[in-house]
């Protein structure tokens, strides 16, 4: 007779497997101020993060066999407090939000169960949607942005596990602005600002306002991407090898990463969506490729013409692929990297114009819009990160936030062999760094799923 086998007990704050999760926090205050513990009661909760999103924003679903709903007496002014970690990590996403909605209550197949879903929003934008400014303001746009938002926005909460949210400004005093705000919310007013953002120590404008689950952030993405990447310190690796997990992964010697010391298992990517990789005519149409900004000054009553070219300005620009090809090597050059599309594509200004209209010097303060340093350089890197988006599915990690590189590899279409090194089955014009703009975290009971949304700029060979 064989002895029992003892059961394996699990540390709850070790990592035993990719996407483990620790629930530390989870409740709703009340419109009476009490705190209702509803850990035990959701089912699953989804949390947003966009870059291209001023805030947080998610939904709980909820089955509720407690009478957990007439409990809370639903009012209107309910708060959800979460705080998720990684076991043996330090970093957390923790997060009081403002409940927007209940909805979808329904029963189960008996009356002994309901299930409903709690909608949440970052608190700043229950305030941006009920806060109006009709005054004028001046000065450079990285000041007024913080200004907006100590002023109208920052907010402490009253739970324990979170007190404020912190907000980052990356930016030099570059650009500068004066306007008037009509009835404008705080965020119209900030997003107004970015668009027309750049700084004195680079010439991209693709400055954004978001947040992430660690803070605010106005920054320029060329500004994350430099950072990051002349550091060599990526986020992390992910290796897509559909029906092929026992491949091994490239030598990590060319970037250090934040975490290198985590299962291998963190890096496979488990699911791939089919993702767009091209579309010509609608980036002619949007103005991607070239196209002629015309400036007519009220005041002066000229007209200016400025023709862009995309393709000859990217060399401008601090992009994915630009990175010292041997880090050992002093005095080494980045090696540049290429515009997403060819330089013998067709290409006409003349197809995509856009008029802008100013009063330069009508009043002593009034300052000049700088179109030319903007508009069309804005308009084609918002396209660029949209142009060429993959969304896959990871293990999920409480230190990751939008706006991390990765280093992302995609397999050849071709016969593989195990004598075969691994960066020969690699499609070198697909793998390489890629941004995140865009996390949907998923947590279901103790487990942890990321849909990371990736973007990439440019490539690392010439295209022909």
């Amino acid at each position: 007779m064989t002895a029992p086998t003892k059961p394996i007990i699990k540390d709850p704050d070790n990592l035993n497997e990719p996407g483990d999760v620790i629930t530390e926090t989870l409740t709703i205050r009340t419109a009476a101020g009490e705190n209702v513990n509803i850990s035990n009661f959701c089912i699953t909760l989804t949390l947003f993060e966009d870059l291209f999103s001023n805030v947080l924003m998610g939904e709980c679903i909820i089955g509720d066999s407690a009478s957990l709903v007439s409990m809370i007496q639903f009012q209107g002014y309910e708060y959800l407090t979460l705080s998720y970690r990684t076991p043996s990590f330090t970093e957390k996403i923790t997060k009081t939000f403002f409940i927007t909605k209940v909805a979808e209550r329904m029963f189960s197949a008996d009356d002994r169960q309901q299930l409903y879903t709690i909608s949440f929003i970052s608190v700043e934008a229950q305030i941006d949607n009920n806060t109006k400014l009709t005054k004028k303001f001046t000065g450079t746009t990285s000041d007024l942005v913080t200004t907006l938002y100590n002023n109208y926005l920052k907010i402490s909460r009253f739970s324990d596990v979170q007190k404020d949210t912190q907000f980052i400004v990356k930016a030099s005093p570059g650009s500068s602005a004066s306007f008037v705000a009509s009835s404008w919310s705080p965020f119209r007013a900030i997003n107004w600002l970015a668009a027309r953002s750049f700084s004195a120590a680079t010439s991209a404008p693709n400055y954004m306002f978001y947040e992430s689950n660690k803070a605010f952030y106005f920054v320029s993405i060329e500004d994350l991407i430099i950072e990051q990447r002349n550091n060599s310190h990526i986020f992390a690796e992910y290796i897509y090898f559909p029906g092929a997990a026992t491949i091994q992964s490239p030598s990590k010697g060319k970037f250090k990463y934040v975490k290198p010391e985590l299962l291998k298992q963190y890096s496979m990517v488990r699911a791939m969506r089919p993702f767009k990789m091209i579309d010509v005519l609608e980036g002619q149409d949007y103005g991607y490729y070239a196209s002629k900004l015309i400036v007519n000054d009220l005041t002066l009553k000229t007209f200016e013409f400025f023709p862009f070219d995309y393709h000859q300005a990217h060399t401008q620009f601090n992009n994915l692929e630009d990175y010292t090809v041997n880090q050992n090597q002093i005095g080494s050059s980045p090696a540049k990297s290429t515009q997403t599309f060819s330089s013998k594509l067709r290409r006409n200004p003349e197809t995509y114009q856009v008029i802008r209209t100013k009063q330069y010097k009508l009043h002593n303060d009034l300052k000049d819009p700088l179109y030319e340093k903007w508009a069309l350089q804005r308009n084609s890197m918002m396209y660029e990160l949209g142009a060429l988006r993959l969304e896959i599915e990871v293990p999920g990690r409480t230190d990751i936030e939008v706006g991390k590189l990765v280093n992302f590899l995609y397999p050849k279409n071709a016969d593989k062999t195990s004598d075969m090194l691994t960066e020969d089955t690699l499609d070198p014009y697909m793998s390489g760094l890629y941004i995140v703009t865009a996390i949907r975290h998923v947590f279901t009971l103790n487990k942890h799923t990321m849909y990371l949304e990736l973007a990439k700029d440019s490539f690392k060979k010439e295209l022909t």
